[in-house]
């Protein structure tokens, strides 16, 4: 812990807080200049933790399975690293989705990969299309795992926990589900975003869709949004 930010939780516990609690006034604080840079200090020191247990991971893996879980962890910490990382974030999902995944991760990545490229720096404007075209074939992909394995039409509320028991099977099937049809919506929002403000951009998106995903209804879909984005737009 920050020498400063120990003398001040210090202070805070003598005046009957309790260590706990000055710890929460201490993050609660306005966001001077100094506060703001601790924070950011200690935002990387969690993160380059965090990459070097990713990467000792990735050195002691026997597994593939193991391989791919280091792999997706490094894509996850390079992504929260800034602008300067993306193209390495892309780098470590296209690694870790070429290694056995569960659903959840390989839904996680292609959705990771997906805004690692649309956030990249971009020239030109033909780059900037092959850039918005690459990310959103990204989420096209995560949007077709997560109808393939969604069985369940409407989220549900998850069933009844009991108290000292890990989660049944029914409680995991349902978060599951409930998780596949929050990314089929959010994945389907974030395609259509991505082509209100370009030229033939419902055109484009349906050429997309049908490509990747090959089902009418699907791509239908995911246009209802576009056009309901573009009403939103013009204020009906």
């Amino acid at each position: 812990m920050n020498a400063i930010r120990i003398a001040v939780v210090v202070a805070l516990a003598l005046l009957a807080l309790s260590p706990a609690d000055a710890e929460v006034l201490w993050d609660a604080a306005d966001p001077t200049t100094a506060v703001k840079e601790f924070r950011r200090q200690r935002a990387e020191a969690r993160l380059a933790e965090q990459e070097a247990a990713c990467l000792r991971q990735l050195q002691s893996a026997e597994t593939a399975e193991q391989t791919g879980k280091a792999y997706a962890g490094l894509a996850k910490v390079s992504l929260q690293k800034g602008v300067e990382s993306l193209a390495e974030a892309i780098d470590y999902c296209r690694r870790a989705l070429a290694c056995p995944q569960d659903l959840q991760t390989r839904i996680d990545l292609h959705m990771d990969w997906g805004y690692a490229i649309l956030h990249m720096p971009a020239g030109t404007p033909k780059a900037k299309a092959l850039q918005r075209e690459q990310g959103v074939a990204q989420y096209l992909q995560a949007l077709k795992l997560a109808v393939d394995n969604q069985t369940a039409a409407h989220i549900r509320p998850l069933p009844k926990a009991v108290a000292g028991q890990a989660d049944t099977s029914e409680r995991e099937d349902v978060r599951l589900q409930n998780d596949l049809i929050a990314v089929r919506k959010a994945a389907a929002q974030l395609c259509a975003e991505q082509y209100l403000a370009v030229p033939d951009g419902r055109k484009e998106l349906e050429r997309l869709a049908t490509t990747a995903l090959n089902d009418a209804a699907l791509v239908q879909e995911i246009l209802a949004v576009f056009d309901r984005f573009v009403q939103l737009r013009a204020g009906n």
